[in-house]
């Protein structure tokens, strides 16, 4: 009997500081929206343009605020 083994390494995740916790962002532009969308989760740029059709969002928004304004891990 012939036994193989291999070992399989992954990639690391990027470390992306605090804009992990959103569940839609953009750091340098704004997002557009076309019909109805509904997101579960934070929502924020730090440019704070949003434009297009109207988003439900069940989180919190910060668009343009300190929270939305990401920096890269140090």
């Amino acid at each position: 009997m012939v036994t193989a083994s291999q070992i399989i390494y992954a990639q690391t995740a990027p470390n992306i500081s605090t804009a992990s916790s959103f569940a839609l962002y953009t750091s340098v532009g704004g997002f557009g929206n076309t019909g109805t969308t509904s997101i579960t989760g934070d929502v924020g740029n730090g440019a704070g343009a949003v434009t297009g059709s109207a988003v439900t969002v069940t989180g919190q928004t910060h668009f343009g605020d300190g929270a939305g304004v990401w920096r890269p891990p140090a």
